[in-house]
């Protein structure tokens, strides 16, 4: 059947990549108490304090619906806190508390070791490949313009329309 059709999609393979290492990490953090969406949040929380909830909704790749779940969650666990912006008084920023920035080790720990066992099967120039060619990706899913199969409606979480 592959000759027929061809070697399967690569979208189709970094799906099966996502859905797998998402299954990892779900077992992971799950352990230390936590959803992998609120130890992805804890993640960029700790790489970008100060962010707004609406900011990190995006960059946690959520909805803002469901990051205000995340962070009201996160806040009564006492593993995030949440100030007041010096210049917007309705916004908040969130940073990690002691405790989650505790927490937060204890879980980069088992992903690390997950990334650990997964990157082990590329050798050393495999590695720096695959990683400037996800970089590239990720680049291209940032830009303005939808691809021209896709409607302009239709965006990948993080894509603004252009100006």
């Amino acid at each position: 059947m592959e000759e027929e059709f061809g070697p399967p999609r690569a979208t189709y393979l970094i799906a099966r990549l996502d859905r797998g290492v998402r299954v990892l990490i779900d077992a992971a953090v799950r352990r230390h108490g936590l959803s992998t969406p609120q130890y992805t949040a804890m993640s960029v929380i700790a790489r970008r304090a100060g962010l707004s909830s609406a900011q990190l909704a995006r960059r946690a790749f959520v909805t803002p619906q469901a990051m205000h779940t995340i962070v009201a969650d996160l806040t009564a666990a006492g593993l995030i806190v949440r100030t007041p912006s010096p210049s917007h008084a309705k916004v908040l920023h969130t940073t990690l508390s002691a405790r989650g920035r505790e927490l937060l080790q204890a879980c980069d720990k088992d992903v690390d070791a997950i990334e650990k066992w997964l990157l082990s099967a590329l050798g050393a120039v495999q590695l720096d490949e695959f990683r400037a060619a996800l970089g590239a990706l990720v680049t291209r899913l940032s830009v303005h313009d939808a691809p021209p199969s896709v409607e302009r409606s239709v965006r990948p979480t993080g894509m603004a329309p252009r100006a």
